[in-house]
């Protein structure tokens, strides 16, 4: 069984058990000392960084990063900004 671990309503790991003694063998260890909040079968199309609140799984958002220029572009950008400044 795949289980889910929420902390503040995100689901923080994910941990395949055996049998539900494993569970809540690990259960009795880890939640009484606050390291996680809930342990729960992760339903499929679910994962790390996904909420779960009052029951309901919502998927995080997805967040696009951006990456700047390299530096080689970079250069290429002052050569070309030199070459106009001197007009050339």
């Amino acid at each position: 069984m795949t289980i889910a671990f929420i902390k503040n309503n995100i689901c923080v790991n994910i941990v395949v058990f055996k049998d539900d003694t494993e569970l809540n063998d690990f259960k009795v260890n880890y939640m009484t000392q606050s390291l996680i909040e809930d342990a729960i079968v992760l339903p499929e199309g679910f994962g790390i960084g996904d909420y779960y609140i009052n029951g309901i799984w919502t998927k995080a958002p997805i967040v696009e990063i951006v990456i700047g220029p390299t530096i080689e572009e970079r250069l290429i950008l002052a050569e070309d900004m030199i070459n106009y400044l001197l007009g050339l």
